[in-house]
């Protein structure tokens, strides 16, 4: 048995006619942004697929009816909305059925506060148990980290600082934000493994970080001072690849590698 798994950050997938700071999405754009993305779905054809930056249904339904593989995908899971409305979207094969939907709170530790107050949580992780075969269960984590981007703690408007403190202060947030969500995925995987320590696990998304940055070795289990997990540890499937490919976006020149598919030892 083999899967095809994917990941893809479709990047501001607006409702039709949605404007955001830098993009609008009118009639003719919002068709050829589906279509762009339904060209790459096609050229992948994944068995199981996760979309970043979707922002609604209609989004998924124009970008299935572009795709000539369309109509063999269906939604899995689906985060709550984030910053800008977008989401996190797990899609599979027709064909593949759910044996359990597990809603993960991306800041359970309750660790980031503002102004005293615990901010809002939300289920920015998508965790789907899906029956691949006859016996055979996937765990597959769909996930977006939060962006680099100074950000406002309330995630009322858009972040606009008065001063240097203030962008530091929303820096750090963006930060602590993306390394606690870490924390939560590790968490999930460990008691997945704790359960069954040959279980195959998936985790597959935008992290916002490279390889070998905390939040990747968090959710990787892979440090130097953590030989005695050895057993469970993640491979990123990225190693595969030849070093000057490995990268997922081009920052200002910079290709850097953000989107990562992590595979469990038994995987």
């Amino acid at each position: 048995m083999s899967l095809r798994i994917a990941t893809y950050n479709v990047g501001s997938l607006l409702a039709l006619g949605e404007k955001d700071d830098h993009l609008e999405l009118g009639p003719r754009s919002f068709g050829e942004k589906c279509a762009g993305i339904a060209g790459m779905v096609d050229r992948i054809d994944p068995d199981l697929l996760v979309l970043q930056e979707v922002v609604s249904d209609e989004g998924i339904e124009g970008i299935l009816a572009a795709a000539d593989v369309g109509s063999a995908l269906r939604v899995l899971g689906v985060g709550e909305a984030g910053s800008r409305g977008i989401r996190t979207w797990l899609l599979g094969r027709a064909e593949l059925a759910i044996s359990a939907q597990t809603e993960a709170l991306d800041d359970g530790l309750d660790v980031i506060r503002w102004c005293g107050a615990p901010l809002l949580r939300k289920n920015s992780i998508v965790y789907s148990q899906v029956s691949v075969d006859k016996g055979v269960t996937l765990h597959m984590i769909g996930l977006h980290l939060k962006s680099k981007r100074a950000s406002d703690p309330t995630g009322e408007g858009p972040f606009e600082p008065r001063s240097a403190a203030e962008w530091a202060h929303g820096s750090l947030f963006s930060t602590t934000r993306r390394m606690v969500q870490a924390v939560k995925v590790r968490e999930i995987v460990d008691e997945i493994l704790d359960r069954d320590q040959r279980a195959l696990v998936c985790v597959a998304g935008d992290f916002n970080e490279g390889p070998y940055s905390p939040p990747l070795e968090a959710i990787r289990g892979a440090h130097r001072w953590l030989d005695n997990c050895r057993s469970r540890q993640f491979t990123a499937s990225s190693t595969a690849l030849p070093i000057d490919r490995r990268f997922t976006y081009v920052h200002y020149g910079n290709p850097v590698l953000l989107d990562d598919i992590l595979l469990s030892p038994s995987l």
